[in-house]
């Protein structure tokens, strides 16, 4: 098991998201729809990542650029 703590200001909204299976563009879009703010929310990965759709290695890098939790 993977423990992380928060390191300065907590954030105010923890947003879980499941089963990306590799579609960048449906991400970003649930991004939108949250109306993530990279200062203020945490995402937490849930399922799969990658895998079955057209763009994985995306999924892992916008991952890494909003700084969510998988």
């Amino acid at each position: 098991m993977l423990k992380k703590t928060f390191t300065g200001a907590e954030p105010k909204r923890l947003i879980f998201i499941g089963d990306i299976h590799g579609s960048v563009k449906e991400f970003n879009r649930l991004l939108c729809t949250a109306k993530f703010k990279k200062d203020q929310d945490q995402v937490i990965l849930v399922g799969d990542l990658v895998a079955k759709g057209p763009d994985s290695v995306a999924v892992v890098r916008r991952a890494n650029q909003i700084n969510a939790w998988a």
